[in-house]
């Protein structure tokens, strides 16, 4: 993966923006990684994930927050999301190019 955005997985938040999951420099490690947040714990607890498939299983099937934003604006939305949030009205997935 080139960019620091997940093309692969894409959220639709409530106000029509599209979303993807971005890489971050970890705080504690150093590492650019995915941030997620297990369901029901901090942000303060957030892990790092560098892999794109791990991140996807972990955010798709196990119900992780995600911090993504959006890939086109500097400026623009980011935040943490968890597929089932009220912020987020539906999510697209594509194959690996």
């Amino acid at each position: 993966m080139k960019d620091k955005y997940s093309v692969r997985l894409e959220l639709t938040h409530v106000t029509g923006d599209k979303l993807n999951p971005v890489m971050i420099k970890c705080s504690k490690t150093g590492v650019l990684g995915f941030k997620l947040v297990e369901i029901g714990k901090d942000k303060a607890d957030a892990i790092s994930v560098i892999d794109e498939k791990e991140m996807m299983h972990m955010v798709t099937k196990l119900g992780y927050r995600v911090r993504a934003a959006n890939k086109h604006s500097a400026s623009g939305r980011s935040g943490l999301y968890q597929l089932e949030g009220p912020s987020i009205t539906c999510y697209r997935v594509s194959k690996a190019a």
